[in-house]
């Protein structure tokens, strides 16, 4: 990837930034704190629910709701501002030690419940929203000014596709195809033979 491409992409990250700490005087105050309300209720039902679950992995443990609530806050502000889902480590340990008796495997596990439900509600709706026309498709991901999208998309050789995986000789030792021959005899220099074969066609 040349650096210069991934010097653009960093420096449209931190234009895009500052451009929404430059938009924050319009904001108005009373949509603002409606929006911040119902969205921290929806965290408090989210993390209600995985408080439930936790009851139901640990029914002899007694869990104060409030750390559970508090390490689903932090952890979800993470994600919201760190990319790669730091968050997850945060809660992990968080809730672990707010268990008596509990371990980071089960812990880790809980996780999954909502993971589902996620996977499931998610598909429903990005179903819907592309339907309409309200969401762009992903051939456009590469467009928006969203820094993990856009890079993501613009970048294939970091996403999974399926040109993405290619058979490719060790550094360290030079193609027979490179060589125009093969250093090998018997079967393993046919093997090598069609693999070069395979390469060239492809």
């Amino acid at each position: 990837m040349p650096l210069a491409a991934l010097g653009d992409d960093i420096s449209n990250f931190f234009g895009a930034v500052g451009d929404f700490f430059g938009r924050l005087a319009e904001i108005h105050l009373v949509p603002l704190l409606l929006g911040l309300t119902f969205f921290g209720l929806y965290l408090t039902i989210r993390s209600r629910a995985y408080f439930n679950v936790l009851r139901a992995a640990y029914p002899d443990e007694t869990i104060a709701f409030r750390r559970i609530w508090g390490a689903y806050i932090a952890a979800y502000g993470f994600n919201n501002v760190i990319p790669a889902r730091g968050g997850d480590v945060i809660k992990l340990f968080l809730v672990k030690n707010s268990i008596p008796g509990a371990s980071y495997s089960a812990v880790g596990a809980s996780f999954f419940v909502e993971l589902i439900f996620d996977a499931v509600m998610g598909v429903f709706i990005l179903g819907f929203a592309f339907s309409q026309g309200v969401f762009p498709k992903p051939p456009d991901f590469a467009k928006l000014n969203a820094f993990d999208l856009s890079f993501f998309a613009g970048h294939f050789q970091f996403t999974v596709s399926r040109n993405s995986v290619n058979w490719k000789w060790p550094a360290s030792s030079a193609s027979p195809c490179s060589r125009g021959g093969c250093a090998r005899s018997g079967p393993a220099c046919a093997r090598a033979s069609r693999s070069c074969a395979t390469a060239a066609a492809t």
